[in-house]
């Protein structure tokens, strides 16, 4: 980016961070655009600029805002040379309110993890037009929010706690001359600043970008409205409460994909009323990397009290391949954004899209992951062939235990752990395993030592890995990484035909098909219970345990060849 002010800015700054000097940047712009620049120039020649910054901080403080301190002293050299050669440019014309809009911009998208959330234009672009008409009045609550305010067309509510987001919000309006649009600086949530006689003030929609997971604990924010009908340790449940407690047609919100896959109490309550009352209308998912704050992947949900419809689309658009491109190592740039509103306004069934209705919703534990939904052309295929199978729940064969985390104890009974690297190519336990000394913890040990011809099943993180227990061993336990799949005493199947089974190309398909979570993959037991397996003859059964026999024969066979190889490699055949 050629911006001569970005260029000024990095010269000028030496040691300070970008963080340092966001607030008084933003607020040399508003000096620049609230002020008489001749009167500046006067104020930069008497070395009266503290005065100037503390003048803009009651003039806003008049409507109030409360802007945050500028430590002149601190900002030291720094901040006298950057405002003096700004309003040099300014005045020659050098400069114009875009270069300077485009320097809020990188220092935005410039702040890296743990900085504000900054939301990229691609995303804006498709929440604004995931509305059904932006010249609408639209309220935007949440810090990150003013993204979407400052490209609205009519009249726009911004209401946000964080004085930084506030600033740049106010900053960000003034250079681009926005008119209707209405700042409010509170917590939308425990005390919210867009009221009228007699309740919350309507617009007709809301679209917004709240803080991923927020954790309330035990906190329920205040309610004087009757917003809150569930109450919930997540943020998100109060976060979209509060916006249709201020729209009268759509709610448009960007979530984590935590919050689609979670089905506990108050989660999966929000989410039933949504299907109850039809206003479910769409979710799409978007491919994980898209913001400079975090690599989580999230999803926009789309509410619509006008919907009534009986069936919610979902939009699978988290494919890399075909909806990012690289803007660097790490971070991406979401792409092919009109196809995906395409999909929307259409509402048709594609290779990315599905119409789901509640009943499916809740077979699948309220989860709204559209991956869950929609079948791509490897997923018909896999359909059809399972579908030529009689299939019955792995859960009516077997019992599924989850080991519990057992810490090592200064003396006690030995035991052995079996981690994710103790599994080999072909499901055995091989190598050292964790030695563990229990003690007190003996008796909760013993009731998951694993047994001759347990499953164990990759549930956490590397999800889909799976191994077979081949033997009989003393004391021997597996992680919490894994699943333990025990097969239930008097019935035909047997433990090599179920490994056999989840390896196959099949298995690992549906096993995929069933993984949540969003900052790491996880198989809950819920979504164990769906697994299935094709019921079928005894003959077909024995083959599998053939095949196993043979699978481990080769395995024997390619080790003592690479044993044999790694000889002659070692074999210093040069000397006599």
């Amino acid at each position: 980016m050629n911006n001569p002010v970005i260029k000024l800015m990095n010269d000028l700054r030496d040691t300070l961070s970008l963080n340092e000097i966001m607030p008084a940047v933003a607020q040399s712009f508003l000096l620049l655009k609230r002020s008489d620049i001749g009167h500046l120039s006067d104020s930069l020649t008497n070395k009266m600029l503290w005065m100037e910054f503390d003048e803009l901080n009651k003039q806003y403080q008049e409507f109030g805002f409360h802007l945050p301190l500028v430590d002149i002293d601190k900002l030291q050299p720094f901040i006298s040379d950057f405002v003096k050669r700004l309003v040099e440019l300014y005045k020659l014309a050098a400069i114009n309110d875009n270069d300077l809009f485009q320097v809020l911009d990188y220092l935005a998208f410039t702040q890296g993890k743990g900085g504000m959330t900054a939301v990229p234009k691609e995303i804006v672009r498709l929440g604004k037009g995931l509305l059904p008409n932006t010249k609408d009045s639209v309220y935007c609550p949440f810090d990150s929010s003013y993204f979407f305010a400052e490209v609205m067309d009519g009249d726009v509510g911004y209401e946000a706690q964080s004085i930084e987001s506030i600033t740049m919000a106010l900053t960000r309006s003034e250079l681009l001359n926005k008119v209707s649009y209405d700042i409010r600086q509170s917590d939308p949530l425990s005390n919210p600043k867009f009221i009228t006689h007699g309740g919350l003030e309507q617009f007709e929609h809301s679209i917004g970008f709240p803080p991923f997971n927020l954790k309330l604990g035990k906190e329920v924010p205040r309610d004087l409205w009757g917003r809150f009908v569930e109450k919930s340790s997540n943020g998100y449940v109060y976060q979209l409460r509060h916006m249709l407690a201020h729209s009268y047609s759509h709610v448009v919100v960007c979530v984590a994909n935590s919050f689609l896959t979670s089905s506990v109490s108050s989660e999966a309550t929000f989410k039933q009323n949504m299907l109850d009352k039809g206003w479910l209308k769409a979710v799409i998912s978007l491919p994980g990397n898209l913001l400079n704050s975090t690599s989580i992947p999230f999803s926009i949900i789309i509410l619509d009290k006008d919907h009534h419809g009986k069936s919610t689309l979902v939009i699978d658009a988290s494919d890399e391949t075909v909806f990012t491109e690289n803007i660097h190592r790490i971070q991406k740039r979401l792409t092919n954004v009109s196809q995906i509103l395409e999909l929307y306004h259409n509402r048709e069934e594609s290779d990315y899209s599905a119409l789901v209705t509640a009943e499916q919703i809740q077979k699948n534990n309220m989860s709204l992951m559209p991956s869950r939904y929609v079948m791509t052309q490897k997923d018909r295929i896999m359909t059809r062939k399972l579908s030529d199978y009689h299939m019955i729940n792995l859960s009516d064969i077997a019992v599924f235990i989850r080991p519990q985390m057992i810490k090592s104890e200064m003396e006690g009974e030995a035991f052995t752990e079996v981690v994710l690297s103790n599994i080999n190519e072909i499901g055995q336990v091989k190598g050292q395993l964790k030695q563990v000394v229990l003690k007190q913890n003996r008796n909760k040990a013993s009731e998951q030592v694993l047994r001759k011809g347990d499953i164990l099943l990759s549930s956490r993180g590397t999800v889909g890995r799976v191994g077979l227990i081949d033997r009989d061993e003393k004391n021997m336990l597996a992680s919490q990484v894994f699943t333990i799949i025990r097969l239930k005493p008097y019935i035909s199947i047997t433990p090599e035909f179920v490994y056999q089974y989840l390896v196959s190309e099949l298995g690992q398909w549906q096993l995929n098909n069933l993984i949540t979570g969003s900052s790491q993959s996880i198989l809950s037991p819920k979504d164990l219970n769906a697994l299935q397996i094709p019921e079928l003859l005894q003959s077909e059964i024995k083959k599998a345990e053939k095949i196993r026999a043979q699978i481990v024969k080769k395995y024997q066979q390619l080790e003592t060849i690479k044993h044999e190889i790694k000889n002659l490699n070692d074999n210093a055949w040069f000397i006599s």
